[in-house]
């Protein structure tokens, strides 16, 4: 989702399943960039039986919006919370 109000922009997106350092936000003249990345690895062994069970997951995520206004990037905020990220982003007035 994208706000536009008068002297912000926010973004909030659900991001469920990822932590801070998963996620890379970037803001390329009036492109707001979000990527995120995460690989999970679960491992089940049981010496006796000689079993051996591993799973491995990865998550992948790159999402792009062009801004209806002009940010001051520099200024950015962001913050991820309950496994959404917001972004506020204030508007070049």
């Amino acid at each position: 989702d994208l706000k536009v109000e008068d002297k912000e922009v926010i973004a909030t997106l659900p991001m469920p399943g990822c932590k801070d350092e998963d996620i890379e936000v970037e803001v390329n003249g009036d492109i707001l960039s979000i990527r995120a990345e995460r690989s999970e690895e679960k491992k089940e062994e049981n010496k006796e039986t000689h079993f051996i069970r591993r799973e491995r997951s990865t998550m992948s995520f790159e999402e792009s919006v062009r801004l209806p206004v002009r940010v001051k990037a520099n200024e950015a905020n962001a913050k991820y919370e309950d496994g959404v990220l917001t972004i506020t982003l204030p508007a070049v007035v």
